[in-house]
């Protein structure tokens, strides 16, 4: 679901169709959060030590907090912005600017706490390996070359 909002989103951009970007750019965040959220949760059962399942927690918190920040501050840009420009043609002079650039920020602070989320990751696939042995045989090239992959 969010690869097909992320393609949808990449497809509308605000310049042309802000909704459905914006619906689309939503779902993303929802099913990020939900992602988040459960895999937090299981961790925190499977995990040895509480520190990486605390610090997930954190993320969390924080995400939502960017999250309530990004749609409170977009609506309330939204309401205040009454020009005829379009949508990407915003200066510092118009009204509710401030309150877009709070959104942008929030993004971004989002999407930061995203990739932070991810690097968590980094000791529990210290401990997994992946081995690929492909094969192909030289004398007959009628045959399909077998692949065996294995875990460690």
């Amino acid at each position: 679901m969010a690869s097909f909002s992320l393609i949808v989103m990449a497809s509308y951009p605000t310049t042309s169709i802000t909704q459905v970007h914006n619906s689309a750019a939503g779902m993303v965040s929802i099913c990020f959060m939900l992602y988040m959220i459960c895999h937090t949760w299981i961790s925190s059962l499977l995990s040895d030590s509480p520190t990486i399942p605390k610090l997930r927690l954190f993320i969390i918190i924080s995400s939502s907090i960017a999250l309530i920040m990004i749609a409170a501050f977009g609506l309330m840009g939204s309401f205040h912005w009454k020009d005829n420009k379009y949508v990407g043609s915003k200066e510092p002079e118009d009204k509710g600017f401030a309150f877009y650039v709070v959104s942008a920020s929030a993004e971004w602070i989002f999407v930061l706490l995203i990739l932070l989320f991810f690097i968590t990751f980094i000791n529990e696939f210290k401990k997994s390996t992946f081995h690929f042995y492909l094969e192909i045989p030289s004398k007959s090239l009628t045959r399909v070359p077998r692949i065996t992959i294995t875990s460690a």
